[in-house]
């Protein structure tokens, strides 16, 4: 989808002054009227240790490494099947206490080919969406303001049923530290709590056991009432319907387990 910037806000050609509302209209008016003047267009990409900004992240990259003297660390990897691959992500973030969020990704059905492009979740600057502006969390927002230089391209091929994922990695975080509460409770972990709150157990006693055995690295141990309020909202927990039927399914099996055992292995009420 072609960028839009609202009325207030317009793209305008620093050679003549004429205004857009879309920069993909501004592109092709610097290509078609002023290529000789090598105007340059004002990429996205902006680098956390500076103000240059870029229009790729492999621009980005040169950049920290030429400009900067930054080290990147790029590791490539080969995977055979999608659980081989999520489980080396998920330990990646786990050591890192990071998170990577797939920007996009595309099929090449000829090819059989799958392309996907992560980056890191606080990569980029807060965009309120709509006319709706909502209050900024105490903490701050989790993204950076800047564009981190960390991404993955995965490149999946299935050629007669074998599949091969090939991933290039580049690990180094800049314009932001690795805090463990920026980062978003588990799937397994939004499950559990889910299931909790689903059996009735007060929030109170739900925050209590989260916290026992506390660990700083644990993302589980700075469980929050307002993240219980979310997954409560999330699983619909007291409604009707369950947002996603898995979710419903895993929570619905997990409360019966719970349900017939003495001790409740996740929470104790």
């Amino acid at each position: 989808m072609a960028e839009r910037v609202s009325a207030c806000q317009p793209l305008i050609c620093e050679k003549c002054e004429i205004a857009f509302t879309m920069r993909k209209n501004l592109n092709a008016h610097l290509r078609q009227f002023h290529p000789e003047q090598d105007v340059q267009v004002k990429g996205s990409q902006l680098c956390g240790l500076c103000d240059c900004t870029f229009r790729t992240v492999t621009l980005l990259h040169e950049h920290l490494q030429n400009q900067h003297s930054v080290t990147l660390q790029f590791v490539n990897k080969t995977f055979y099947s999608e659980e081989e691959f999520v489980n080396w992500k998920l330990q990646i973030e786990k050591d890192s206490q990071s998170s990577f969020i797939i920007r996009n990704s595309s099929v090449k059905k000829v090819a059989g080919k799958k392309l996907s492009y992560y980056i890191c979740h606080r990569s980029g600057s807060f965009k309120p969406k709509g006319e709706r502006i909502r209050h900024m969390k105490a903490s701050g927002s989790i993204k950076s303001g800047s564009t981190c230089p960390a991404v993955m391209n995965v490149t999946a091929v299935t050629v007669d049923g074998i599949m091969e994922i090939n991933v290039r990695y580049q690990s180094v975080h800049i314009g932001h530290e690795l805090e463990i509460g920026k980062l978003k409770l588990s799937k397994n972990e939004s499950v559990d709590l889910a299931a909790s709150l689903q059996l009735g157990i007060p929030m109170a006693k739900i925050l209590d056991k989260t916290r026992e055995n506390f660990s700083a690295t644990r993302r589980l141990s700075l469980t929050t009432r307002k993240d219980l309020h979310n997954i409560s909202r999330d699983f619909r927990i007291g409604g009707e319907t369950v947002q996603h039927q898995n979710d419903a399914t895993s929570v619905a099996i997990l409360v019966e387990k719970l349900m017939n055992e003495t001790s409740n292995p996740v929470l104790v009420y």
